[in-house]
């Protein structure tokens, strides 16, 4: 979606993009340049600008103003698969099955530098105060120092990975916090000031591969997306997933229902599992989260109904 809410910007397998009137839902324009899959597409805060990413290799600057092509940005030698803009909006960075990252400015067409990998990758996140960069790549996300274009550290433990495949999508709180990276699981890392981007591992279940993360403005949420077509939500601001203590797997709540009390305050209901047990049937206690209590009950909950008062749930 565009900064200002106006547009949603649709990228096609055919290397097409589909500007869409968010409030009319009417096709706008069909913006044609790619000859392959678009991948993702990032706008320029304050600007007129976005930047499409395809499989083709090229990324392209967009003027959403006049509607056409700006500029075509090569130099990659494989498919781009992600794009991201600097919180001040003067660079943007592409990751590519290449193996590297590369910072553009997009004003003048230049390529700033290259951060070269030993692996391909996959998608992109950037720190609120734009000096530092997370990608995903092959079973590991990796941090690097946006000022100096150099790999920081590779997030993994001692043993190896802790993902098993790609990490197809990361995301980084709003507060800087917290990074998560999603692959076969979503996992959260917790920052430390004593040893930056290092801490405490929190694992969340999952039943299918993660295709997409991405987190609330508030930072009290992270919505993902999967190959089964579902979509989970998962409470980030839970004090239970803060930390793990343990050396063993620990798992996040995700959310089944949201809605809203008579003074309009959220109210969720969550699942929680057994430790090391994953899936449906390991499903064993539902927690409702009303403001400032909890009620928990030791069975599953399939669904959940609300009275049009609000003052009552079946």
């Amino acid at each position: 979606m565009t900064p200002d809410g106006s547009f949603v910007l649709l990228g096609l397998m055919d290397g097409s993009i589909q500007v869409i009137d968010w409030q009319t839902h009417k096709l706008v324009a069909t913006l044609t340049g790619h000859t392959r899959d678009v991948n993702a597409i990032c706008c320029q805060h304050n600007s007129p600008y976005c930047v499409s990413a395809s499989a083709d290799g090229t990324l392209i600057v967009w003027n959403l103003d006049k509607l056409k092509k700006h500029r075509v940005l090569k130099g990659h030698s494989g498919a781009v698969n992600d794009v991201v803009f600097s919180p001040q909006g003067s660079l943007a960075i592409s990751a590519s099955s290449d193996n590297t990252l590369r910072v553009w400015d997009i004003q003048r067409g230049r390529r700033l530098g290259v951060m070269q990998s030993k692996w391909p990758q996959f998608s992109l996140a950037i720190s609120p105060d734009g000096r530092t960069l997370v990608s995903g790549s092959n079973m590991v996300p990796i941090l690097w120092d946006l000022e100096t274009m150099t790999e920081k550290v590779i997030l993994t433990s001692y043993y190896g990975p802790y993902h098993e495949v790609s990490v197809r999508a990361v995301a980084i709180t709003p507060d800087g916090r917290q990074i998560i990276s999603a692959g076969n699981l979503i996992r959260v890392w917790e920052m430390k000031a004593e040893y930056p981007y290092s801490g405490s591992l929190t694992t969340w279940a999952t039943e299918s591969g993660v295709t997409d993360v991405v987190i609330t403005p508030n930072g009290r949420w992270a919505i993902s997306s999967y190959f089964d077509h579902t979509i989970k939500i998962w409470n980030l601001s839970d004090p239970e997933n803060e930390t793990v203590k343990t050396s063993s797997t620990a798992t996040g709540d995700p959310v089944k229902w949201i809605g809203f009390d008579s003074n309009n305050e959220v109210i969720n209901l969550k699942i929680k599992y057994h430790r090391d047990e994953f899936g449906e049937d390991s499903e064993w206690l539902s927690t409702l989260d009303l403001p400032e209590k909890y009620l928990d009950w030791n069975y599953r909950t399939k669904a959940i109904v609300q009275s049009h008062d609000k003052g009552t749930l079946w």
